[in-house]
């Protein structure tokens, strides 16, 4: 109808409106740049390029500085028209030219059992019916299923690997796993998959314990967001566990966690889909303030790193969180200018810079 092409033509123009005021619009590209673009593309049987082979081509257009590669890949890995992260050596080792070809790998792990079931019959020869279940049932995958699954990639491997824990799609999983120490059987959790195999939720701890409510309701929580949240509590609780003689294993479900921090208690996180928001609980009043600290600096990477900035959040902190106490939800900024116990003390502030630097710079290494 007439009003219908009234509001394309209008979202047309907010588009091109937009468009015009980036910074790469107004930016002079090299020939010699498009040219290399050109001939990354020019091969459709090629999804993928070795940054060797990148630079070699690249010579070929003109280009012989190594720094000027780089910038080169930066700016077309920007403008979306090829895939090149730089955080580990197998991701900076390939040029993804082709999304497609990720999607496709990615959905080969992420995936609906009732939809796009394994072939059990294969994974028996294989050896793998095991694994296969694990995955289906618990969530979890193991090195050599994920070998099985991307034996038409098996020069990608570790690249696919990097690249889930990158973007927070799978997390290391060593709990309960004494094969994995010695090195024979390396397992990863993919919290996508609570979805299909976690329905009963995770007992919720009663009052002892301080909450913290994150409201996306302002805009909206999308899907992913909590999963990746579990991805990075598990890595950061992990590395506490490492140091405890007794590792407790997470309770997983779709839509609640309790992860164990080693002898500073739990992490319990819930998401409200209906409502838009996260409550987070910690049982320890002694590192509250310190894993409060952890949990922002989590969501902060999530939205720039993973979001593009577009997430938008209230945080509100609990006042009292024993029996008997007055307990109410306040905003983040209010509980910060009291100083707010235990949420703010000089201990946890003190750790601020060291969590968030953690966070940002080691935290998937």
């Amino acid at each position: 109808g007439g009003s219908g092409s009234g509001d394309v033509e209008l979202i047309r123009n907010s588009i091109n409106d937009v468009t015009k005021n980036q910074e790469f619009v107004h930016r002079e590209t090299p020939i010699r740049w498009l040219r290399t673009l050109d001939k990354l593309n020019e091969d459709a049987t090629r999804s993928w390029y070795t940054l060797t082979e990148v630079r070699n081509m690249s010579k070929k257009c003109g280009i012989s500085s190594v720094s000027e590669v780089s910038k080169m890949l930066s700016l077309f890995h920007k403008l979306g028209v090829i895939v090149h992260l730089t955080n580990t050596a197998a991701l900076e080792n390939t040029i993804t030219t082709n999304p497609q070809w990720l999607i496709d790998s990615l959905s080969k792990v992420i995936r609906s059992a009732n939809l796009h079931g394994f072939n059990m019959e294969d994974l028996d020869v294989a050896g793998l019916r095991n694994e296969a279940e694990d995955l289906l049932n618990d969530a979890l995958a193991s090195r050599d299923l994920l070998e099985y699954l991307w034996q038409d990639k098996h020069k990608q491997v570790d690249f696919l690997i990097d690249l889930m824990r990158e973007t927070l799609l799978i997390s290391d999983w060593n709990f309960g796993n004494s094969r994995h120490r010695e090195g024979l059987n390396v397992m990863y959790l993919v919290p996508s998959m609570l979805e299909e195999v976690k329905a009963d939720k995770v007992d919720k701890p009663g009052m002892n314990g301080w909450n913290m409510k994150v409201d996306f309701s302002e805009s909206w929580l999308p899907i992913g967001v909590f999963q990746r949240l579990i991805c990075s509590c598990i890595t950061l609780c992990e590395n506490m566990n490492r140091r405890e003689t007794e590792e407790r294993v997470p309770e997983l479900s779709k839509s609640s966690a309790k992860i164990w921090s080693g002898s500073e208690g739990f992490i319990y996180i819930e998401q409200n889909p209906e409502k838009d928001y996260i409550e987070i609980i910690f049982e320890n009043d002694d590192v509250v303030s310190k894993s409060f600290v952890g949990v922002m600096s989590m969501l902060n990477y999530l939205n720039e790193r993973l979001m593009n900035n577009g997430l938008k959040w209230t945080t509100h902190l609990r006042t009292g969180s024993h029996p008997g106490n007055v307990c109410q939800f306040v905003p983040y900024e209010v509980a910060r200018k009291k100083k707010m116990y235990p949420w703010f003390t000089s201990g946890g502030e003190g750790t601020t810079s060291v969590v968030q630097n953690m966070d940002l710079d080691n935290f998937l290494a």
